[in-house]
């Protein structure tokens, strides 16, 4: 990466974000298995052989260092990119300088525009490989010959979905079986039934069996629809751990009293991104944390 950058100098925002959501995923699969990195710079990046972004083992060290790590991360990212600065992703790296995981910082990232290939720098060897002359003018033969070779790198989102999202369809079943849990509870005003959807740790289950408990007291039914989860994407898995992104549709319900009268309506709020970690447990998957994603 160093040479990439001493060549080139700056990076275009679009090929910051592909080196960042990447570089930011590495570090998510080790913060999760409880290691850092310890030394994320320039130098301790390469490219495999479809021209992703990766990081070199590192020294590692404390485990608070996590957010050294995403700082460290951040801070790269500012060094690569050009004076045209998207003001979107320049929120995303100030949350990484400032406190924020590795996934989030991949996140936030990924949503703040567009990912592009990064534009590697052609050395004598890889000239060799392709057949052409170095000097030579860009043709369809270079063009050819550079695919052939795995030059040309794939967008951020083709090479981290198949990486991260490869079952798609399972991820997208057990969220939804979690939401339409959580919705049989709240309906339903039953606090056990939060078990088959929270781990018995997280405060999200706290939460809910709170307001569960206060319908109760106060004779109150829900009608309508509680937010939906919807659009959900694999960020992370580690064993029996795993982070998704998904989005929060809004609500649209009320609150009937005994006596059928509507005492609170709740509908309007807008769309928004969360995070939820995931843990796998001897019933199934159970949410630990849901945090909302600004």
């Amino acid at each position: 990466m160093s040479d990439v950058l001493a060549r080139r100098r700056v990076l275009a925002p679009a090929e910051v974000v592909t080196l960042a959501v990447a570089l930011a995923l590495d570090l998510a699969d080790l913060h999760a298995s409880g290691r850092v990195h310890g030394a994320v710079c320039a130098e301790m990046v390469r490219f495999d052989s479809d021209g992703r972004p990766r990081l070199r083992p590192g020294p590692g060290g404390a485990v608070a260092d996590q957010a050294e790590d995403v700082r460290a991360l951040s801070a790269l990212g500012y060094l690569a990119l050009s004076e045209r600065r998207p003001p979107r992703l320049v929120e995303a790296l100030d949350a990484g300088l400032a406190e924020c995981g590795a996934v989030e910082l991949a996140e936030r990232v990924l949503a703040s525009g567009p990912a592009a290939p990064l534009r590697l720098p052609i050395t004598a060897d890889r000239w060799e490989k392709t057949g052409i002359e170095p000097g030579v003018s860009p043709s369809p033969k270079m063009h050819r010959a550079l695919v052939r070779t795995g030059m040309v790198v794939l967008l951020v989102t083709l090479v981290f979905l198949p990486r991260h999202a490869s079952d798609s369809s399972r991820w997208t079943e057990v969220v939804l079986h979690l939401d339409r849990a959580r919705f049989a509870a709240v309906v339903d005003r039953r606090v056990d039934e939060l078990s088959a959807v929270y781990d018995s740790a997280s405060a999200q289950r706290s939460r809910d069996a709170t307001l569960i408990r206060a319908l109760v007291r106060d004779g109150f039914t829900v009608r309508g629809r509680l937010a939906e989860l919807t659009s959900p994407t694999l960020l992370n898995r580690s064993g029996d751990t795993a982070t998704m992104s998904v989005l929060e549709q809004p609500a649209a319900y009320v609150l009937v009293d005994a006596r059928g009268r509507v005492r609170l309506s709740v509908r309007d709020r807008k769309p928004r991104r969360l995070v939820i970690r995931l843990r796998r447990t001897a019933r199934g998957w159970r949410v630990t944390d849901a945090t909302a994603s600004q």
